[in-house]
């Protein structure tokens, strides 16, 4: 169950990948400045910022495809920066709910993102033992 549940979280990883990298797409041929309020950051051209998030959101689903537990880290530390995210968006003043479906939409997305943190460890733990490393 635990294999299955580590599998799951590469594709799920993947089209979040491809989401940041079609709205930073986006963004970029709107000029460039786009008002996340979600992200804890702001830059003078926010799109770029969402497109290289989405490039490394990728490639962190791809290597995670190997059997290394060193090239599937990058996957837990984007769930594990995904989850941060929305965990210290609660806690700030400048980040409003749009209401109460605003509030419950934030709660499913972060019972989601705790969901792909603990399939992303299993992912990580599922490693053949080959050499003694996991290497």
């Amino acid at each position: 169950m635990r294999t299955i549940l580590g599998w799951i979280s590469i594709p799920i990883v993947f089209i979040l990948g491809l989401y940041f990298l079609g709205v930073g797409v986006l963004g970029m041929i709107d000029g460039g400045e786009m008002n996340v309020p979600l992200l804890p950051f702001e830059t003078d051209n926010t799109a770029r910022s969402v497109l290289i998030m989405g490039i490394v959101v990728m490639f962190s689903a791809v290597m995670a495809q190997k059997n290394s537990t060193i090239a599937r880290l990058p996957l837990m530390l984007v769930a594990l920066a995904m989850t941060l995210v929305l965990v210290t968006a609660f806690f700030r003043s400048d980040y409003l709910f749009a209401g109460m479906d605003g509030l419950k939409q934030y709660g499913w997305n972060l019972l989601g993102s705790f969901l792909l943190l603990l399939c992303t460890w299993f992912r990580l733990r599922t490693v053949k033992k080959t050499d003694g490393l996991g290497l």
